[in-house]
Formats: C-alpha cells, structure tokens, sequence
C-alpha cells in the first residue's frame, strides 16, 4: 500500500519538476565588482597585510595550554557561581 502511494506522488510530482525551469535572464548578476566592494577588498588586504594585524605565532606549550585553560573555564563561569576554587 506504501509503495502504491509513494508511486502515485512520484507520477505526480515527476510533471510539475519538469515543467519548472529557472528565469535565467532576471536572476543574472553582474560578475563586476562595485566601487564599494572594491574599496572594501583593498580595505581588508591591507589590514591583512600589515604586520601589525597579523597572525603571530606562539610556542605550544605548557604555559600556553594552561593559560588557554585557564580562559576557558573563566568563560564557562564568569561570575564564579559554580568553580569556587582552584583546582
């Protein structure tokens, strides 16, 4: 019985995903920046380039673990209701 119900909305349904097309000619977007994108895009590259911006790199480490750790579960309690002391 399921197989004839779920044959019956294949039939059914198989006309209506054929006659759907999509409206190429309105949904064209240009493919050339704007004068605001391109602002944007040299904005961002020079942050991104400048070194004071950058990615610096840090050992992995013990400290560096430990200081990770500690940051997170201050995020996970900031108000210290529930990790009262150290552990």
């Amino acid at each position: 019985m399921k197989l004839k119900i779920s044959l019956l909305a294949l039939v059914l349904a198989a006309p209506l995903a054929l006659l759907a097309r999509p409206d190429t000619a309105s949904t064209a977007l240009p493919n050339t920046p704007t004068a605001d994108q391109t602002t944007a895009a040299k904005l961002v590259y020079g942050l991104l380039s400048d070194s004071r911006y950058a990615y610096r790199p840090r050992a992995l480490d013990d400290a560096l673990s430990a200081d990770i750790y500690k940051r997170y579960l201050e995020s996970l309690d900031p108000n210290k209701q529930f990790f009262r002391s150290e552990e």
